[in-house]
């Protein structure tokens, strides 16, 4: 059976500095950063141990980037769009992510709430006008495009942060409200 006395995270605390300089024993360090350099580092890793350079341009403009075991259990793709309002074309840009930040609002709240929010459309202001490209087959027209990110590819696991900080007179506060998770 299984041994049931206390295991000490020494050896890992004191390796965590390897992740990052700012990552001090005794100090309070955002979880989500603590995970964006774990996933970068086991990365970089993997990346290594193929033989390849991990800061390589090649590396990414041929996605051999994704297919280490990071981006095979977290690895997911957004699509960023832009529509015109005008004729209907549509651009889309794909990026691959390890973790979705969504942002928590007011007590009962829900993951399914905060993962609408982050694909809703919203519409570019007018200084944020777009050019509808010709030569994709658009109208070339300066507007303001509808603009959509959308998880395009999910993961096998998918990575959460969830934002529970409300900014108001220029201080920022936690928000401790239950946040309801499906099933």
């Amino acid at each position: 059976g299984r041994s049931q006395c206390a295991v000490s995270p020494k050896a890992l605390v004191s390796s965590v500095r390897a992740l990052g300089r700012q990552f001090r024993v005794g100090r309070q360090e955002d979880a989500h950063e603590f995970l964006v350099h774990l996933f970068d580092a086991l990365h970089k890793h993997c990346l290594r141990s193929k033989g390849l350079r991990p800061r390589d341009p090649r590396v990414f403009q041929s996605k051999l980037g994704e297919t280490t075991p990071v981006h095979r259990i977290f690895g997911g793709h957004l699509r960023s769009q832009l529509k015109c309002p005008k004729c209907g074309h549509c651009s889309n840009r794909f990026e691959p992510f390890l973790d979705l930040s969504l942002h928590v609002r007011s007590a009962g709240d829900s993951l399914e709430a905060a993962l609408a929010r982050f694909a809703a459309m919203e519409v570019l202001d007018e200084q944020n006008r777009w050019a509808c490209s010709k030569e994709d087959g658009g109208c070339g027209a300066l507007v303001r495009a509808e603009k959509r990110l959308q998880v395009y590819r999910a993961p096998p696991c998918l990575a959460i942060q969830l934002k529970r900080f409300a900014y108001g007179n220029a201080q920022g506060s936690k928000l401790g409200n239950h946040v309801s998770f499906p099933g």
